[in-house]
């Protein structure tokens, strides 16, 4: 298997393996579709994960406010899952919320099970940044939160 997992903000040249990972997730219905162009436009957002300079996983970081940010695209390979990537990338993308002073991440999943281990919970509509209503249907059985 892989020596390590080297996690590092995306870059342009990443966009077609990132939208190629979470299009396999999408088609399935365990996540959102994202288009090849709004990953480029939200690769600022991007962490991406390589083992022997393969690209193994992604998972992104929007700052909707102050209040807080949200974690949101995280994929791994399927045959690399259970390896503990997902982990890393989600706890690298906490580390930069606190980096930037937020005090609350939160996730919108289908998927809760990591997210539970990592500490966090289900949490209600009022605990959501009211921006991003103007952007997306949030279904708050999906919500999941985590102040740090």
């Amino acid at each position: 298997m892989f020596q390590r997992i080297k996690i590092k903000k995306a870059v342009l040249s990443d966009v077609r393996e990132i939208h190629n990972l979470i299009k396999k997730y999408a088609e399935r219905g365990l996540m959102l579709y994202r288009y090849k162009g709004q990953i480029e436009r939200n690769i600022r957002d991007y962490l991406v994960a390589r083992a022997d300079g393969i690209l193994v996983g992604c998972c992104a970081l929007r700052v909707w406010e102050k209040s807080g940010a949200e974690i949101y695209a995280l994929a791994v390979k399927e045959k690399l899952s259970g390896n503990g990537i997902g982990t890393k990338l989600v706890k690298s993308c906490i580390k930069e919320a606190k980096k930037l002073g937020l005090p609350f991440v939160f996730t919108l999943t289908f998927r809760a099970g990591m997210f539970e281990r990592l500490g966090f919970k289900k949490i209600t509509f009022g605990s959501l940044p009211r921006v991003i209503f103007s952007e997306k249907t949030v279904d708050v059985d999906k919500a999941y939160g985590k102040s740090i």
